[in-house]
């Protein structure tokens, strides 16, 4: 049995390797400037979707990517799931160029548990990337994560984390769901809101206040833990 163990880790191991160089080789290997946002999807991926906004504040509208291998079309509930892209275009005179790429900022198709994929959406509003991210079973978690360009890059300014009961009990109507832990936070500001409800439907922490500041995280160094 331990060798067992032991040979499955291992295979696991030097797939999870494998898959980390392929997205490494997959990212280096997209073209830095193009004339059509199709110059930037590599050979094997598709979109799942895309958003369209200001992002460096020069009055033109720049392209958010979201992509995947087309691997993953025959990727069941349970087994490991390839990981999505994320491309970021500014506009240009000539069309198109990189601003940031990313394999580490889409969560993968089976990291949803049984509710299913757990990519939800991407928003560009007032020059920000909004990324939502929903699943679970029983129990249902969300994540909203915000990146705005600044300074010469893209950093995480905002995450809000969610997490609750589907089987609500009476009155969850008024306060949304039972045993819900919801988090808010403002990356730039430092404030912060929080919200706890019980099984039976009550507020046991409802309040703003705010946190110890930190240094901005890049997107290009944001990773989910999934």
């Amino acid at each position: 049995m331990k060798v067992r163990i032991i040979i499955l880790t291992m295979l696991l191991s030097s797939r999870l390797y494998c898959m980390a160089q392929n997205e490494k080789e997959v990212l280096s290997n997209i073209a830095k400037t193009g004339k059509t946002i199709t110059s930037f999807i590599p050979s094997g991926y598709d979109t799942i979707a895309t958003a369209k906004g200001d992002l460096n504040k020069d009055g033109r509208d720049d392209i958010v990517m979201v992509l995947y291998d087309k691997r993953d079309d025959t990727v069941s509930i349970g087994a490991e799931g390839y990981s999505r892209l994320l491309i970021v275009l500014f506009k240009t005179d000539e069309g198109w160029s990189v601003a940031i790429k990313s394999a580490n900022i889409i969560m993968c198709k089976t990291c949803g548990g049984v509710y299913g994929d757990p990519f939800n959406q991407i928003d560009i509003k007032n020059g920000i990337i909004t990324i939502d991210h929903y699943g679970g079973s029983n129990w249902r978690w969300a994540y909203t994560n915000k990146f705005r360009y600044q300074d010469g890059d893209f950093y995480l300014i905002g995450v809000t984390k969610d997490s609750y009961s589907v089987f609500g009990g009476k009155g969850c109507d008024d306060i949304g769901s039972a045993n819900r832990d919801f988090e808010d936070i403002n990356l730039i500001t430092g404030q912060r809101m929080l919200l706890k409800t019980s099984e039976d439907c009550k507020v046991e922490l409802e309040k703003k206040d705010k946190i110890k500041k930190k240094p901005l995280v890049k997107l290009a160094d944001y990773k989910y833990d999934n």
